[in-house]
């Protein structure tokens, strides 16, 4: 499978786990950053950081021995890059790359295409129906790459404001007991809170 002889690919270990956090912390930061509306500041901790976490330590803390899906890449006997990959988040039986890193001295040397070579490697023998990709409006070489890769672009969306930062991510646990479920979904879904807040408007206004 690997056509670059000077590139080894192998699951990460914890060793590699630190360069993969700040890298895709990073990559999180430059989203947040760029895109403030459709990425709250905490995406990281919430999504990224969580998925990380649980391919080197189980839910008790303890160590799981890179059991996970996080495939790394070396060049020259050095840590090039690595690939996240999960089940497709469109459903069905699809993978999707999570998070894809090329470490600046290692790019342009086919790390990035070797790694995506295993994704579609792991498409064949999973028997997966597909793999894809979501490219973000960053000002960078993404959407190129995939293409290049000769994955084929699906859509684009489009968005008009307003511009208003996103909510931060909240997860169930964080909620006191005693909150009804209503309350939880429009903290997370702003749209939610804004319409139960017209419908009051026009409940006193009636009245």
């Amino acid at each position: 499978m690997n056509e670059f002889p000077k590139i080894e690919l192998r699951v990460a270990t914890p060793r590699e786990r630190p360069a993969i956090e700040a890298a895709c912390r990073e990559t999180c930061d430059r989203h947040v950053a760029k895109l403030p509306f459709a990425f709250p500041a905490n995406t990281f901790e919430f999504f990224h950081g969580k998925y990380i976490a649980s391919c080197f330590t189980t839910p008790e803390g303890r160590d799981r021995n890179a059991a996970g899906t996080i495939q790394a890449a070396f060049h020259d006997g050095e840590f090039a890059g690595y690939v996240i990959l999960v089940q497709s988040s469109l459903g069905g039986s699809g993978l999707e790359i999570f998070d894809i890193h090329v470490f600046a001295p290692h790019r342009r040397k086919g790390v990035g295409r070797a790694l995506i070579e295993w994704c579609e490697h792991r498409v064949k023998i999973l028997d997966a129906q597909n793999l894809h990709a979501t490219a973000w409006m960053l000002e960078d070489d993404r959407e190129a790459f995939f293409e290049a890769a000769g994955m084929m672009k699906l859509c684009e969306v489009f968005r008009a404001g307003p511009d208003q930062p996103a909510w931060p991510y909240v997860s169930p646990e964080e909620m006191p007991e005693n909150r009804p479920s209503w309350v939880h979904r429009a903290l997370r879904e702003p749209q939610i809170l804004w319409g139960i807040i017209v419908m009051l408007a026009i409940a006193l206004a009636a009245t």
